[in-house]
């Protein structure tokens, strides 16, 4: 290392500035330079002047603002820049647009290049393409603007300092070293001549090292990045301190890489340390998407907005409350709306004698609420001040310290609110929303990486990797299409300019002289080089660019199974333990369930432990309208109402269908009125509507279905009967008792389909008829479902006669005589205590009796079925 840089920094000793092109390649050499230091025994050193050319800029420009008594142009900042071209171009006549701000960005980088170019508007202007002509009118606007109020674009300030260097070349350094440039812009280049007449300038490039590089193939993309990700780990071993694995387009690549890596960067199970350069959206992390959740609760708000800031952890009160808000959650998931009024969030919220009470978050909502910030016209900096206040109310980032990365990122934000602060010179009074959206544009478009300690392993972009020495680099994609890329015209600029002036991207002789430039400065930046490509992507052959092709090829065996997936999957010797049986309950165990108890258990023993020994409720999905649920109480309602005053079916049949009709309309609004919420019904007025027909149709349909039965009589609707059942209490409801000459019939009403019932193994299907059945002092001939549907109605069930009559409802030659329908009812007995004493025992098995029982679960995450292999086929 000393021997390499050893002449650049006996030049920096001597007071010698160096100006780097990146950040990066600075605050390498600064490291260099300080271990060169320590190498040599030094104890203490001044700081060197290492810069990258931007921060160089800025400094000089301050440097002659100090000086000069003249008033000087402001520099725009680019968020303000943009702000600028995006304000134009929305006044624009052609108003076309879609996207103003990616608009906004496009007519800034023109501009940012003619100026680097030094092109003038005159030579666009030569050009009478419709593009170019709009491109003019834009930059038009853009110059009057900026000259009106005193300003100027960043990229114009090397032109700017040029003119000033005169004034300032008693503040110059002596000599000034431009480090690892491969090509100076005109701009640039225009301000190192002025500088070269006060300053001793020089070069320092790239040095050669002894370098062996290669190329090798991969099969495709996938196998590529393994590979990559098996060499870095071999490297490693060998001792090798600085590795660069560097892949172009590294975003859309990032979370593969990811997870390759944590697959197989490990020594004996133990995580070898890398990096990945590419940060992710300042958006994208949990703590700043709060702040925009927070921000967008407006007096109408969508339920999934709300939901994500009831689950939150960096809002006030969400440790305190977390259980409340979770079940605040279900509550108005069930609600079945898509949006909620602020007023009527509040009052649930503000229940206390509901298990959502949430006091806490009331409160944040109250004060939000009140503050009626979203209705003021305000400059950025005081929109900065009321957003400060909104986040000081929900209490963000919340009551629990935040770790280490949550507060980089809670730092970060904060110089984005500085970037908004900055717009007070180019923005008048805004709305809310305004504010807000911009606001969220910048927190979109920063990306940002947590800092982490310096790594042996790093994954970098292409353009972050150019220019810095490492003792081993993989270079990833270097094929035929992408190296060198296809030519990118500007649109703005003709085609004739930027062929003239060679502007980046104008024709493929530049792509192909940058990438023999990139190819060279990589051979140069390490002992070994490779250069990859997969012979296939999507089913498409790929080559190697011209510019690798007939280097050697790299055939060293480099892949092992130290993956640690591999690694599991190799045979060993296991121990099972089946835990399925739960704590068994107690007589006195208060267990609230009733028929439902057994239909679970029936279904599947875990599922009935999950529900009524745990106590989980399945959670709501948020769905837009009445839920099936909903439905289904309507419809048991207005039957119940029906047969209380119809009791018999010779009143059904003397009524017209008009009579009918009227009726049943008279119940439908009845349980509306009552069943639905009020709230729901003034936010979804049509949506009523169209239910009262639906049900209105549905059961008049049902109604004229039964009039075609034998006579018969309703004798008691929506019954209640408690059965104590091996010590554990039920409440029974049946939804309807008929009397059809002397023999009674038990019906329950469902408004799903039946294909076939199973009521004689010993899980039986829908075990709450049979439970009746055992319960009741009546002499219940039959037992039936009534299957109430568009379409599909009818009956199905089991009867101990032929007098029952009705369609549907079956009767066994074994169950015809009293015996063997006594025999029966106390078989089923049996079979019900046993499934009773399974649960009270504590029976917890993973055991669906069908394949559909585990696809209309709402506990697979908890009982996790999914991950039992083959255990779906098994069933």
């Amino acid at each position: 290392m000393s021997t390499k840089f050893s002449d650049l920094f006996n030049k920096i000793e001597n007071h010698a500035v160096v100006i780097t092109p990146n950040r990066r390649i600075a605050a390498d050499l600064l490291e260099k330079y300080n271990n060169f230091k320590i190498a040599n025994k030094y104890l203490t050193w001044n700081t060197p002047t290492i810069l990258p050319i931007e921060a160089y800029l800025y400094k000089l420009w301050d440097i002659q603002l100090e000086k000069s008594i003249d008033t000087k142009p402001l520099v725009l900042k680019e968020e303000q820049e943009l702000i600028i071209w995006e304000t134009i171009i929305k006044k624009s006549t052609n108003n076309l647009l879609f996207n103003h701000l990616e608009s906004a960005r496009i007519a800034k980088d023109t501009n940012d290049l003619i100026n680097q170019w030094n092109i003038t508007i005159e030579q666009i202007d030569l050009e009478y393409s419709p593009d170019c002509q709009q491109f003019i009118d834009w930059h038009t606007n853009f110059k009057s603007y900026l000259n009106e109020n005193g300003f100027i674009e960043s990229s114009l300030i090397p032109s700017k300092l040029a003119e000033y260097i005169q004034d300032l070349q008693d503040l110059l350094p002596k000599k000034i070293i431009f480090a690892f440039f491969d090509e100076f812009i005109p701009i640039i280049l225009k301000l190192k001549n002025c500088l070269a007449k006060y300053c001793d300038i020089s070069s320092y490039e790239q040095q050669e090292i002894p370098k062996k590089h290669f190329h090798y193939v991969a099969k495709n993309t996938e196998e590529e990045l393994i590979d990559l990700v098996c060499w870095a780990r071999n490297e490693y071993l060998a001792n090798k301190s600085r590795i660069a694995c560097v892949v172009t387009d590294l975003t859309k690549h990032r979370n593969t890489i990811e997870k390759i890596a944590k697959e197989y960067l490990h020594v004996n199970e133990e995580p070898i340390p890398y990096d990945i350069s590419t940060g992710r959206s300042l958006i994208d992390y949990p703590i700043i998407n709060t702040v925009f959740r927070l921000l967008a609760i407006s007096e109408q708000t969508s339920i999934n907005l709300i939901n994500e800031v009831l689950s939150s952890p960096f809002i006030k009160g969400a440790y305190i409350e977390r259980n409340q808000r979770m079940t605040l959650i279900r509550q108005i998931n069930s609600l079945g709306i898509l949006d909620i009024d602020i007023t009527h969030l509040l009052l649930l919220t503000k229940d206390h004698t509901a298990s959502y009470h949430c006091p806490i978050f009331s409160t944040i909502l109250q004060q939000l609420y009140d503050d009626k910030t979203s209705e003021k016209f305000l400059l950025p900096s005081v929109w900065v001040k009321e957003i400060t206040k909104i986040l000081n109310i929900t209490g963000w980032p919340g009551d629990q310290t935040i770790n280490s990365e949550e507060y980089q990122v809670f730092k970060k934000f904060e110089t984005v609110l500085t970037k908004f602060t900055n717009l007070d010179y180019v923005l008048e009074q805004i709305s809310y929303n305004k504010a807000v959206t911009i606001l969220e544009n910048f927190s979109i478009k920063t990306e940002f990486q947590i800092q982490s300690p310096k790594t042996p392993i790093q994954f970098l972009g292409l353009l972050e990797a150019a220019g810095r020495y490492f003792d081993s680099i993989w270079i990833t994609n270097v094929t035929s299409t992408t190296w060198p890329e296809g030519k990118r015209p500007n649109p703005f600029i003709p085609l004739n300019l930027q062929l003239k002036y060679n502007l980046p991207h104008s024709s493929y002789e530049r792509e192909l002289e940058f990438s023999k430039r990139m190819t060279n400065g990589f051979i140069k930046s390490a002992s070994q080089v490779i250069f990859s490509y997969s012979s296939t992507q999507k089913d498409l052959k790929q080559y190697a660019s011209p510019l690798i092709k007939n280097f050697p090829i790299y055939k060293k065996n480099f892949k092992n199974n130290n993956s640690i997936y591999l690694k599991s999957a190799q045979p060993t010797t296991f121990d099972y333990y089946s835990d399925n049986i739960a704590p068994q309950l107690i007589d006195n165990d208060n267990i609230a369930g009733g028929s439902e108890i057994l239909r679970y258990q029936s279904e599947c023993p875990f599922k009935a432990f999950a529900r009524f020994r745990l106590d989980i409720k399945p959670d709501y999905q948020n769905s837009y309208g009445l839920s099936y649920l909903q439905r289904g109480i309507l419809m048991h309602f207005c039957l119940e109402k029906i047969w209380q005053k119809l009791k018999t079916s010779e009143n059904l049949i003397k009524l017209t269908k008009q009579e009918l009709i009227k009726l049943i309309s008279s119940y439908v609004d009845l349980a509306i009125t009552k069943k639905i919420p009020i709230y729901f019904i003034q936010c979804h007025n049509n949506l009523i509507k169209l239910e009262k027909r639906r049900l209105v149709d549905l059961l008049g349909a049902w109604l004229e279905f039964e009039k075609k039965r034998k006579p018969f009589s309703c004798i008691a609707v929506e019954k209640r009967q408690i059965l104590n059942l091996q010590n554990i209490s039920m409440e029974l409801r049946v939804d309807r008792i008929d009397r059809i000459n002397n023999n009674y019939a038990v019906i329950d009403y469902k408004s799903t389909s039946y294909s076939g019932i199973d009521w004689f193994s010993d899980r039986p299907d829908s075990p709450q008829l049979l439970l009746y059945l055992i319960s009741t002092e009546l002499p219940i001939s039959a037992i039936a479902f009534a299957q109430i549907k568009f379409g599909k109605t009818l009956f199905r069930g089991l009867s101990n006669t032929s007098d029952i009559g009705i369609e549907g409802i079956t009767t066994d030659s074994i169950l015809s005589t009293n015996a063997g329908w006594k025999k029966q009812k106390m078989s089923w007995r049996k079979t019900l205590e046993s499934l009773l004493v399974d649960f009270k025992k504590g029976d917890a098995s993973l055991d669906p009796k069908y394949i559909t029982t585990c696809s209309s679960c709402h506990f697979d995450m908890l009982c996790r079925v999914n991950d039992q292999g083959d255990y779906q086929n098994d069933i």
